[in-house]
């Protein structure tokens, strides 16, 4: 039975004063829409632009963003005062039938923010300049379709590569179900089948070593892959290997 755990989206991210509700926003097909909550905690005005992308990401988990016109976000730049939260309406306009959960990404930026350091922390002969900045944060709005989505994590190749002259171990999981996984790599079980003379010999790759080259954690959108890239070097690495499952 194949087993990859899921982790849990947090339920709020924070950059310094300023957070969202959720972070990842799961918008039902039928219904369509769905809401971010936004806070400013400050003691001072905020104004917050918002912006929406498509997301997908490529085989080592880098983000790919295209412009989108499937959203409609309202309202698309907020006045935040002191203390206040905002509701923020996030439409899919789309409604084109979907075999498969779609990813978008939803981006906060904070606009044009003047920080004075204040006489004290100049100098003597040191000018006063201006500094400007922006604080940026990012959700994931996921919609779902109209059937319940699911996701299904499985090995679908492992194979030695040479890279930048280095032999590796590359093992390619692939998300074949409808909906996207967050899996915590500690609680990745993968086996390797070192012999299959007379009873087979599979080895379960300690928890050290898929953690020290998957990461902490594993986002896996749908119809996604992603690549675990193990040096040859390391022990744990038979020199043939004849299968790669994820068990439990």
């Amino acid at each position: 039975m194949k087993k990859v755990l899921l982790i849990v989206s947090c339920l709020c991210v924070k950059v310094f004063t300023l957070s969202i509700s959720p972070v990842d926003l799961e918008i039902d097909f039928n219904k369509g829409q769905g809401y971010y909550t936004l806070i400013n905690d400050a003691n001072s005005q905020k104004v917050i632009a918002i912006s929406t992308k498509t997301r997908s990401m490529d085989i080592d988990g880098k983000n790919i963003m295209d412009a989108t016109k499937d959203l409609i976000v309202y309202p698309k730049q907020v006045v935040l005062k002191p203390k206040e939260k905002r509701l923020i309406r996030v439409i899919w306009k789309a409604k084109k039938p979907i075999a498969h959960e779609k990813a978008y990404r939803i981006i906060f930026a904070e606009q044009n923010i003047n920080v004075d350091f204040g006489e004290e922390d100049l100098g003597k002969d040191e000018r006063r300049a201006g500094l400007s900045f922006g604080v940026r944060f990012e959700g994931t709005v996921y919609i779902q379709p109209k059937k319940v989505a699911k996701s299904k994590i499985e090995v679908t190749s492992f194979d030695r590569k040479k890279i930048e002259g280095e032999d590796y171990f590359v093992i390619t999981l692939e998300n074949t179900g409808s909906k996207h996984k967050h899996i915590i790599s500690k609680d990745l079980e993968l086996e390797l089948l070192r012999s299959a003379k007379g009873k087979e010999d599979w080895h379960l790759l300690t928890e050290e070593l898929v953690q020290k080259y998957a990461g902490n954690a594993l986002l896996i959108l749908s119809k996604g892959k992603r690549e675990i890239k193990i040096p040859c070097t390391e022990k744990e690495i038979p020199d043939s290997v004849l299968g790669v499952r994820i068990t439990e």
